[in-house]
């Protein structure tokens, strides 16, 4: 009889998963406060870290732990496209369309809904794929989300055929996604938006090329990735070009990936800590889907047109209004995830 290999969970790419999505939050809350002048750029925190924005790490580091994840996920057991293509349905959908459905109505319930229905906007918004394809087309969206979900759609799309790549032959993988973002910029003139695909593959084929060095043990070789990042970063720090925008944000990548290996490595036996973060990491996917609305709602529907009622200090703080966005955030995805498990039973959907 055949024994099926268990994929090993990673508490280090749990963690991963977590800052990830609370730098993309940071950013988000950054940028609404100023852009709805609840403060001044004097008040709030640097969105900075080595020239890179919060959202900047935060999107680089889920593209990365996604090309890891996927790669170390596919090795155990023979890879089906049928069965991958399934699972990342079941993975994204159920969620997405609960999320979808309240903030729909909530919409609705408020009249920031288009007058005049745009039905072909209105399937595109169901898939996902609305946001991030907004460039191309000329529509009113019912988008709800970022432009990240449509994103990563299209890097599940493709996995198959990088992998098929990954596990022929791992440089021409490496060669292919450097080509890639080297052509798409000489094309460009440097002069095109970071969310074009072509410029990511390089960090997702990192992602996947990484996938061994995740399952070592050996100490030695993640310190020795860890000091070869830092001092990378501190050479590269000061070049402001477009290339190595790109190599700084691969660079961090590293760095907290590896910071990340030894943290969860310390506190490997503190089943609190452990079980927080795998916990956070399960439902970060609906922190995601709800966080940037979540933010514009609450400053929009309720910070915005109450300021006088804000007026004592400790509530109009930049403190207060911070953390209760943001333990929001965290109680809506924990609610929703538990109406979610409701409905997956009810439906025998089995992620």
């Amino acid at each position: 009889m055949k024994t099926k290999l268990k994929k090993p969970r990673l508490v280090f790419i749990d963690l991963i998963r977590v800052v990830a999505i609370f730098f993309v939050i940071f950013h988000h809350l950054h940028f609404h406060f100023l852009d709805m002048g609840l403060f001044s750029k004097d008040e709030l925190w640097s969105n900075s870290f080595f020239g890179l924005s919060y959202g900047d790490i935060g999107v680089s580091l889920f593209i990365f732990i996604s090309g890891l994840s996927l790669t170390i996920s596919s090795n155990y057991g023979k890879f089906n496209i049928i069965k991958f293509f399934s699972k990342r349905i079941k993975n994204i959908y159920p969620e997405f369309f609960i999320a979808y459905f309240f903030f729909f109505c909530w919409y609705a319930y408020m009249k920031y809904l288009p007058k005049t229905v745009d039905f072909p906007g209105l399937l595109l918004s169901l898939t996902g794929l609305d946001t991030y394809l907004i460039s191309f087309f000329d529509f009113k969206f019912y988008s709800l989300f970022d432009w990240f979900i449509g994103f990563i759609l299209i890097l599940y799309l493709i996995f198959p055929l990088m992998y098929s790549i990954y596990k022929k032959n791992q440089f021409l993988l490496l060669f292919t996604a450097i080509s890639l973002l080297s052509f798409t910029l000489y094309i460009s003139n440097n002069q095109i938006d970071s969310r074009f695909i072509t410029l990511r593959i390089l960090e997702f084929s990192l992602g996947m090329l990484y996938a061994k060095t995740a399952l070592s043990k050996n100490n030695g070789n993640h310190f020795l990735i860890l000091m070869f990042s830092l001092l990378a970063l501190f050479t590269f720090y000061t070049t402001s070009t477009v290339i190595f925008f790109f190599i700084r944000l691969i660079i961090v990548d590293y760095i907290f990936i590896e910071t990340a290996y030894f943290i969860c490595s310390h506190f490997k036996k503190n089943k609190i800590i452990n079980k927080s973060i795998t916990y956070l990491a399960s439902i970060s996917y609906l922190i995601f889907l709800l966080q940037h609305q979540v933010i514009i709602r609450i400053m929009g529907d309720i910070f915005l047109p109450n300021k006088v009622f804000f007026a004592p200090a400790f509530i109009s703080s930049l403190l207060f209004q911070s953390i209760f966005i943001i333990l929001f955030i965290i109680f809506f995805a924990v609610m929703l995830s538990k109406i979610g498990k409701i409905i997956f039973n009810r439906f025998m959907i089995s992620k």
